[in-house]
C-alpha cells in the first residue's frame, strides 16, 4: 500500500494498494483516488511493484537479466544459468513463498525478515509506491543535537521528524546526517521530506559489485559459451605415421577466454597415433575447447597434461583433418573431475589417406609437458 499526505486535514491518503498471488499476479484492487492496480503510464513509482521490480507496459516485470510474466509464472527468456539451475524458464522452482530471485537469474532462499514495501523485504516507500527491494538496516538509536528521540523507523526519520536545519543526528549504523533545509544529507546520500524510509540504498561499490556479478554470470553462462569457447588453439604441427605414427605441435599457443587465469599461453604438444593409413605432413593446427564444469574455476593447469581422441584425414600435396578429443584435469578421475571438449583442424602440406578406408581414421594420444603464461588478463 502506498500513501500521501492529505493537504485538507494532514491525514494518511491511500493512493496505491497491491496485493498478489504467490507468483506475482496482481488482484483487481480499486483503490478510491486513482484506481490504478496494473501499469500507469503517468505515475512511474507506482509502477515498482512485486519484489520491488518495475512493471512494464507489457506486463512483464523487470528482473535485470530478463523479464518475468506473473501471469503463468515463467520468465520469457532462457535462463543464462540453467545449466546450473536446470531451470531456463522457472521462476524460484516453483517455489514463490521460500524464495526470491533478485537478479532474474538464479533463485535463492529470500530474507525471513518481513520488512517493508511491496516486496516483502524492505524497500523505499515514496508518496505512490514502492521503490526497490533495498537492503534492511537496524532502527535509529540517538539524536546528537536538537529534535526528539526517535523510536521507530530507520535510516533518518521521515520529514523533519522534529528537527530544525544543521541539526546532527547519527543512525545505529553510525552514519552521521546532517538536517538541510528540505532533505537529511549524509555524504553522498539524501533524504527527501516525504519518502519514508525501510531500507537503504546500497551503496555504489555495492552496486558495481553486483553489476559485475551479472556481467560474469552472463557471460559463463551457457548463451555465451555457445557463441565464444572457453579456449582457443593456433600452432604449426607435423606428423608421420604408417598405420603406427607420431607427431608435434612445438610451436602452440593456447588462448583461455574465462576462468580464473584468462590470457594468452604456450602450450607446445606431442603426440602418438594408431590408424588405418599413412600421413606425412605440415601444417597448421586451430581448435577450441569446452570445459565441463564450472568456467569460473578454469585454471591455465588445466591445459597442460594428458588427452585421448580421434581423427580422420585425407590428402595429396595439400591435406586437411579434423578431429575431437578429452582432456582431463585429473587422470586419475576423468569424468567427475572434469575436462576440456576440444575439436581441431589441420590444414597443410603432404599425403594422407588409407588402401582401406580410403580416409586415415586415428585413434590418438597427446601430451603438453608444460604450460608458460604470454600474457594474463588479471
Amino acid at each position: 500500500m502506498s500513501y500521501t499526505k492529505n493537504t485538507d486535514d494532514g491525514s494518511a491518503e491511500e493512493v496505491n494498494r497491491n496485493n498478489y498471488y504467490p507468483f506475482g499476479l496482481n488482484h483487481i484492487n480499486i483503490t478510491a483516488k486513482t484506481g490504478h492496480t496494473v501499469y500507469n503510464p503517468s505515475v512511474s513509482y507506482e509502477n515498482w511493484k512485486y519484489n520491488g521490480k518495475e512493471l512494464e507496459e507489457t506486463g512483464m516485470y523487470d528482473y535485470g537479466a530478463r523479464f518475468y510474466m506473473p501471469d503463468i509464472g515463467r520468465f520469457g527468456m532462457y535462463d543464462p544459468l540453467a545449466e546450473n539451475t536446470f531451470e531456463p524458464y522457472a521462476y524460484v522452482y516453483n517455489n514463490p513463498v521460500m524464495m526470491a530471485d533478485p537478479t532474474g537469474m538464479e533463485g535463492e532462499e529470500a530474507n525471513s525478515d518481513p520488512g517493508g514495501g511491496d516486496g516483502g523485504d524492505g524497500g523505499v516507500t515514496g508518496a505512490g509506491g514502492s521503490i526497490g527491494a533495498m537492503e534492511r538496516r537496524n532502527l535509529p538509536e540517538k539524536w546528537a543535537g536538537g529534535g526528539s528521540q526517535v523510536t521507530t523507523g530507520c535510516c533518518p526519520p521521515p520529514n523533519s521528524g522534529g528537527a530544525n536545519a544543521g541539526d546532527k543526528y547519527t543512525d545505529s549504523d553510525g552514519v552521521n546526517w546532517t538536517r538541510g533545509d528540505n532533505s537529511w544529507i549524509s555524504g553522498g546520500e539524501t533524504q527527501i521530506d516525504g519518502v519514508s524510509v525501510t531500507g537503504k540504498l546500497k551503496s555504489s561499490s555495492s552496486s558495481t559489485s553486483s553489476v559485475g556479478n551479472t556481467i560474469s554470470n552472463i557471460w559463463n553462462g551457457s548463451f555465451a559459451r555457445n557463441i565464444i569457447s572457453d579456449s582457443y588453439s593456433l600452432g604449426l604441427s607435423s606428423n608421420v605415421a604408417a598405420f603406427l605414427g607420431a607427431g608435434s605441435t612445438p610451436i602452440n599457443f593456447t588462448l583461455l577466454t574465462r576462468g580464473k587465469e584468462p590470457g594468452l599461453y604456450f602450450t607446445p604438444t606431442v603426440s602418438a597415433s594408431v590408424g588405418t593409413g599413412i600421413e606425412g605432413n605440415a601444417g597448421i593446427t586451430f581448435g577450441n575447447g569446452t570445459y565441463t564444469g564450472d568456467p569460473r574455476k578454469i585454471q591455465s593447469s588445466f591445459l597442460q597434461g594428458h588427452a585421448v581422441g580421434v581423427s580422420a584425414g585425407l590428402g595429396l600435396g595439400v591435406d586437411a583433418s579434423i578431429g575431437a578429443s578429452y582432456a582431463p584435469v585429473d587422470i586419475k578421475n576423468p569424468i567427475k573431475g572434469g575436462g576440456f571438449i576440444n575439436f581441431s583442424g589441420q590444414v597443410g602440406v603432404g599425403i594422407q589417406g588409407s588402401p582401406v578406408t580410403a580416409v586415415n581414421a586415428q585413434l590418438n594420444y597427446y601430451y603438453t609437458p608444460v604450460v608458460k603464461p604470454i600474457f594474463q588478463i588479471k
